[in-house]
């Protein structure tokens, strides 16, 4: 299965996933894209497209699970399966989020000031 595949709902996995396009008539253009997930938001692009891997990456296909930038900027693990989720309160303004192939590990970028960035690492305990 691939990633279009898994932002459109059409793959093997279960639950509800889905991709919308909104369009503020207040603010003229302004094109906004969310990507949700059991009615979470694990993507939103403004003005943007849609960059798969930019705010969430999919877990290897055995651990069912996804690792996204929430609201708060914070990493959150969620299970795709149960919903269940799991925020990682040691980081911030987090980017990139990618799986090790075992599911062990993500790493990430944080941001540390307006043009840097640190490569971060994380080991994974299931939400």
């Amino acid at each position: 299965m691939n990633l279009h595949d898994k932002a459109a709902g059409t793959g093997n996995r279960t639950g509800s996933t889905a991709a919308r396009d909104l369009t503020d008539a207040n603010v003229g253009a302004t094109q906004v894209r969310t990507l949700l997930l059991k009615g979470e938001v694990i993507g939103e692009y403004v003005n943007a497209p849609l960059v798969p891997g930019l705010t969430f990456g999919w877990s290897p296909e055995a651990l069912q699970a996804v690792a996204y930038v929430a609201h708060s900027h914070r990493l959150m693990l969620m299970d795709v399966v149960s919903g269940a989720k799991q925020e990682v309160s040691a980081t911030s303004d987090v980017l990139l989020p990618a799986w090790s192939p075992d599911g062990s590990q993500i790493v990430f970028l944080e941001k540390t000031g307006r043009k840097t960035f640190a490569l971060m690492r994380v080991t994974v305990t299931r939400p």
